[in-house]
């Protein structure tokens, strides 16, 4: 469990979204710091990876869900490696 004792908090965004939906997503983001709960999200969409940026920014806790393969994936920046290292995805039996 996260230092702080709370919940993360699941964010998500769709592709089409509306300026004042992004002002109010990065106003958020901006809100938040190491003492807040912890931010949960795949950081896909454009709106999200914004979002992912001023996160790691303020030094805020994030836990990043890949949806994908995570053969050559990267961090987007290297501090969100901090706390912990992603686990490889489990293989498939044949």
């Amino acid at each position: 469990m996260p230092k702080h004792g709370g919940i993360p908090i699941a964010f998500f965004c769709s592709q089409p979204c509306p300026g004042d939906v992004i002002l109010e997503a990065q106003d958020w983001a901006n809100a938040r710091g190491p003492a807040s709960v912890p931010v949960i999200d795949g950081f896909h969409t454009a709106v999200e990876r914004d979002v992912l940026r001023i996160l790691l920014r303020e030094q805020a806790q994030v836990i990043i869900v890949l949806a994908r393969a995570i053969e050559g994936w990267r961090a987007p920046n290297r501090s969100a490696r901090r706390s912990a290292t992603p686990r490889p995805p489990a293989t498939r039996a044949s």
